[in-house]
């Protein structure tokens, strides 16, 4: 009885477009103990490097709430790209599964949210991809602003890839619902596999009831010329 009456209490309160409120950065709102959360979320890499790779991802990742502040994810990535030179593609690019931490207590206007998550590749099968995420929102009244930093590297035999992922954002309650601001997000290779690029441009979130949509549209700034990020979800 005493879930029942937290988990109604839960979709009855207003929403303050919160679950996710940009494109690229990371969520600082983890899923509540015993509740299932659905995310989707399709995003693009257009003209990106030398050789003008633009690829269309597809990420789909059910959530479970362990505890309050600790959730488990179960991502899988499909992916369609096309290069000059390169046949076009599609398939799936790799799964895993991620753990998300945010630090009590939930209702803090700071919230720090820690990410770890390990991924197969779907393609090279003895590659396996960890990411270590830090990010941190801050609510003053009806400004939200937020930093995020990334580390991913990539285990192959005899070789490794490692890249950093910065980003922050800013965003404006305009209602309960709906949140509108601008972000900065970066994808930093410290050796020659992938190519460097970083993207800045608004993004706006929503939130009705046990759904919430937030998206970006990054404009080009280094070595890509757009990355725009649609993330849709869906909470039990």
């Amino acid at each position: 009885m005493r879930r029942a009456a937290c988990m109604f209490l839960l979709y009855a309160l207003p929403a303050h477009a919160g679950r996710a409120s940009s494109g690229w950065l990371l969520a600082t709102e983890t899923t509540p103990a015993g509740a299932l959360e659905i995310g989707t979320a399709i995003y693009e890499h257009d003209d990106l490097g030398p050789f003008h790779e633009r690829s269309i991802a597809l990420l789909w990742m059910p959530a479970v709430g362990l505890t309050d502040n600790l959730e488990l994810a179960v991502p899988v990535e499909l992916v369609s790209r096309t290069a000059d030179d390169t046949s076009p593609g599609f398939a799936l690019a790799r799964y895993g599964a991620e753990l998300r931490y945010r630090l009590p207590p939930r209702s803090s206007a700071l919230r720090p949210v820690a990410r770890l998550a390990l991924w197969r590749d779907a393609l090279i099968l003895t590659q396996v991809r960890s990411e270590v995420e830090l990010a941190a929102s801050y609510d003053h009244g009806p400004l939200q602003i937020e930093v995020d930093t990334g580390l991913v590297v990539d285990v192959n035999i005899g070789r490794r890839h490692t890249e950093l992922r910065p980003g922050v954002g800013a965003n404006v309650r305009i209602t309960d619902e709906l949140r509108l601001g601008a972000e900065l997000h970066a994808e930093l290779a410290l050796d020659s596999t992938t190519t460097s690029w970083a993207v800045i441009g608004p993004d706006v979130a929503w939130t009705r009831g046990r759904f919430w949509v937030a998206g970006a549209i990054g404009f080009g700034v280094h070595q890509i010329t757009a990355a725009p990020r649609l993330n849709v979800g869906m909470r039990w």
